[in-house]
């Protein structure tokens, strides 16, 4: 039998530590929401980030440089803390049973990841009723910025469970997306590459991406590299999906981490709940947020 002393504790919370740490960096080499959203690092309770406005087209430069301001539109976000933890009983340890400890450390760091995905397609799920940066709910039919022109981000039909009409609302949310202008009427040569949907409706879009004809290629597969299948997207009875644009630095997403997913502990073997329950702690924490960015970038198929 182990002597589960502190030194024995410390040494096994070392080893947890580089566990979850291997864990953590592998699920999040594969978020899939890493493409269309942009990661800051925070360091304070909320952040404002202001200047989110266009930054002004090339042009001639004939005698002097043309100076622009930048729009003074701004987007603050609350840094929240997150955490899941779990016990272990203290003869767990003392028996030498750590296997089953290994892998709910690995769990911890791959719940961490889907977590932090999790809140960014809830996000885009309440885009049409949360406001972006300009005070106008993030999918909107009417924006209008400066110089822009409309810019509608919502695609309203019946456009989920039907190839055909899949292909049509494609050809649509790709016209709208690709003249879309900056607040100084430019435009932003923006191309969408991703569709976000649920679960229930994603073998209609991989079937929609097809080639006709064997052989060849789909002008719409072609163009759309990913489908990212979530059952966090729910509106519209999740029927509703998201086109995106993940290759303009402005993302539709932002996740904003103040402090890193981290392994902690509470499993010191004078502790209280050590010495009345036989109970240790593990757990991850982290701080950050998530919220909406460039409306630009995304558009709402609203099916519902």
């Amino acid at each position: 039998m182990t002597l589960v002393s502190t030194d024995f504790l410390d040494a096994l919370l070392t080893n947890f530590q580089a566990i979850f740490e291997q864990g953590y960096m592998e699920a999040d080499k594969q978020a899939q929401y890493k493409p269309f959203t942009l990661i800051v690092q925070s360091d304070a309770a909320k952040e404002v980030h202001s200047w989110l406005g266009a930054v002004p087209a090339m042009s001639q430069w004939v005698d002097e440089r043309k100076i622009y301001g930048l729009t003074p539109q701004a987007l603050e976000v609350t840094n929240l803390d997150w955490e899941s933890t779990f016990g272990v009983d203290r003869n767990t340890l003392a028996d030498e049973k750590y296997n089953m400890i290994k892998y709910r450390i690995q769990q911890l760091a791959s719940r961490a990841t889907t977590h932090i995905g999790g809140q960014i397609y809830k996000a885009l799920n309440l885009g049409a009723s949360a406001k972006a940066y300009d005070g106008v709910t993030f999918f909107n039919d009417a924006r209008v910025d400066g110089d822009s022109g409309t810019l509608d981000n919502i695609l309203a039909g019946d456009y989920s469970a039907d190839t055909t009409k899949i292909k049509t609302a494609l050809r649509a949310a790709i016209a709208l997306m690709k003249n879309y202008k900056d607040c100084r009427g430019e435009p932003l040569d923006l191309s969408p590459d991703t569709i976000i949907c649920n679960p229930a409706y994603e073998l209609y879009f991989r079937e929609a991406l097809l080639p006709s004809i064997a052989g060849t290629v789909s002008p719409y597969g072609d163009l759309i590299k990913t489908i990212i299948s979530t059952p966090h997207l729910t509106s519209g009875s999740n029927k509703d999906w998201v086109l995106i644009c993940s290759a303009n630095v402005l993302k539709p997403c932002l996740l904003q981490m103040r402090e890193n997913p981290t392994l902690t502990s509470l499993d010191k073997p004078d502790s209280k709940d050590a010495f009345m329950k036989r109970q240790l702690y593990y757990g991850v924490n982290y701080r950050g947020a998530v919220s909406l960015l460039e409306p630009r970038t995304a558009i709402l198929v609203d099916c519902s």
